[in-house]
């Protein structure tokens, strides 16, 4: 019987890390592991229990390690002819800092517009042009949602990126390739490898509640199950449970509407909330109004 070839872009961050032990551990899978940086992907993978090489020995094997960017995808695309699925655990991470909005500072390369949305949006691109079959892509709670509070806060504290993340969404569901987008909430850690032994409730559409959290190593297997789930153009948020089941329903989950979902803007509600924030500041009027700008400049690229 042929392995499913999965290629894991983020593969050696927090959530993708253990998502790679898993995908490993699937006798019926083949891993690929995208890496700007193959040395250091290498040792974060042998920390998790799993062995890396350059090149694949097959399923149970070690995981291959490819060496490429999302920022230069042309050099490594060739390799997406022999993949069947993709996930994506990339996230840029990136606080957002003062002096760069001031114009003191230059903005670094990986900008969250520049990764989760244009790099996404290529991606998304290539896997069509290359025939994958599906995209598994782990976003966050809120893209769907800029007036929730979580999404105001991290939009503020890092480069808009819930934002950029729901445009990195848009496109994967505009490139026609069928996908599972999911949205977790609030990520915990948890001893690697261990099942943490809790359900995971889901919602789909307007972000409900804030103070829900969800194990990354759950999340690694709810991307796991997602490489052959019935479930097609899909789209949800999730968190932990003690009082759910562990089996996750995805017969239960409703297909997203024909091509993307209807856009949300997420400046006006970062601009309202910095506005409010500035209001109760005790920094000067002009201070507060000086990088009020600059951030709303900021924000509407």
């Amino acid at each position: 019987m042929p392995l499913d070839r999965v290629l894991v872009v983020g593969g050696s961050g927090r959530t993708g890390a253990r998502l790679v032990r898993r995908l490993c551990a699937d006798p019926t899978l083949e891993v690929k592991v995208l890496a700007r940086d193959p040395a250091k992907a290498a040792r974060v993978l042998e920390q998790e229990g799993r062995p890396a090489s350059s090149s694949s020995s097959g399923a149970g094997g070690a995981v291959e390690i490819v060496q490429g960017d999302m920022l230069n995808l042309d050099a490594w695309a060739h390799i997406l002819d022999d993949v069947d699925v993709i996930v994506t655990a990339v996230s840029c991470g990136l606080r957002t800092d003062p002096l760069v909005l001031l114009g003191l500072r230059p903005a670094p390369a990986n900008l969250p517009h520049v990764v989760d949305a244009d790099g996404i949006a290529q991606l998304a691109r290539a896997a069509r042009e290359h025939g994958v079959k599906r995209i598994v892509a782990v976003t966050t709670a809120s893209t769907g949602t800029p007036w929730s509070f979580a999404a105001m806060f991290l939009n503020s504290l890092c480069y808009m990126s819930v934002k950029w993340k729901f445009a990195g969404e848009q496109a994967i569901r505009e490139s026609g390739v069928d996908y599972v987008i999911i949205r977790p909430f609030g990520l915990m850690d948890t001893p690697v490898g261990e099942e943490t032994g809790l359900g995971v409730e889901f919602s789909q559409g307007k972000t409900e509640g804030t103070r829900r959290r969800i194990a990354r190593e759950d999340v690694a297997r709810l991307c796991h199950e997602a490489l052959r789930c019935p479930t097609s153009r899909s789209t949800f948020e999730c968190w932990n449970s003690a009082s759910s089941d562990r089996l996750f329903p995805w017969t239960r989950l409703k297909p997203d509407s024909a091509g993307k979902l209807e856009d949300v803007n997420h400046n006006i509600a970062v601009a309202t909330f910095v506005a409010g924030i500035g209001g109760a500041s005790a920094l000067t009027a002009v201070s507060v109004a000086s990088v009020t700008r600059r951030l709303l400049r900021f924000v509407r690229r």
